[in-house]
């Protein structure tokens, strides 16, 4: 029985070491269609013995070559990735110049219209300054240009003038003023001031803990379609009184009327 196994096993590893490295190929030699693979010699050429596998012919006994399909296949894709890296790094360092000089003339042309007292430009020049772009980076001088843009009736500047005081980035902190600008430009309908407004009522941010006041700017918010406010909206009410609802829920309205 010990015999008979091993005998099995010797003749599937010669079928192993004799197996074809394709149906579909031959001997170049004698083009007999079975042979077995076979050991490089050391003067095989480098990129012989990188690319291809040696066989010999089980008839002629000639040696001969086949190309290892799966090393050129590795090494396809690894060149492939090393191109497409190489192309996307130099896109990258032609593109950012370009990306910088559109910056640098967005900046320009908005603070030329600023010049003239254009709201939307002032709240462009200032988002600019706060974010780098085309610009240095000015926090100090970009709080300037939202308070230009919001003392002349742009929203937008409003809430970033809103938002510059409330942190105290680029302005001396100061939670009343703060809440004065959010809150003109929440009343107007800025989805973003009116969450803001809620959760500065909710945790006692710069005012007295106010839920009624909470809910009724989460409520004004969650009207837009904002999700984060209508979860905070629904925490809040149940703190609240069925009539307190109802009159906020009036006093949302009112306000959205007014907006209009």
């Amino acid at each position: 029985m010990c015999i008979e196994y091993r005998k099995h096993n010797m003749i599937k590893l010669k079928q192993k070491q004799s197996e074809v490295a394709s149906s579909s190929s031959k001997c170049p030699q004698c083009g007999y269609d079975e042979f077995r693979r076979t050991t490089f010699r050391s003067n095989d050429p480098f990129l012989i013995r990188t690319f291809y596998e040696a066989y010999r012919c089980k008839k002629c006994r000639h040696r001969f070559f086949l190309i290892n399909t799966i090393i050129v296949t590795w090494s396809s894709i690894i060149v492939g990735l090393s191109l497409f890296m190489l192309l996307a790094w130099t896109v990258q360092q032609f593109a950012v110049p370009e990306l910088e000089a559109r910056d640098i003339a967005f900046y320009e042309r908005a603070k030329e219209r600023a010049a003239g007292g254009d709201g939307a430009a002032e709240l462009q020049v200032g988002l600019l300054l706060s974010e780098g772009r085309g610009v240095i980076k000015n926090d100090k001088e970009a709080a300037q240009w939202f308070k230009k843009g919001a003392q002349h009736g742009n929203v937008e500047a409003e809430y970033q003038y809103g938002n510059s005081l409330f942190k105290g980035v680029g302005v001396l902190q100061n939670y009343k003023e703060a809440i004065y600008w959010i809150e003109k430009a929440a009343r107007i309908g800025h989805m973003k001031a009116q969450y803001d407004l809620g959760n500065i009522y909710r945790f006692k941010s710069g005012v007295e803990n106010d839920d009624k006041r909470a809910y009724l700017w989460f409520t004004l918010a969650a009207g837009q379609g904002l999700m984060e406010a209508a979860i905070a909206r629904d925490q809040v009410e149940g703190r609240l009184k069925p009539e307190e609802i109802a009159a906020l829920q009036e006093e949302a309205g009112r306000i959205i009327d007014e907006s209009r």
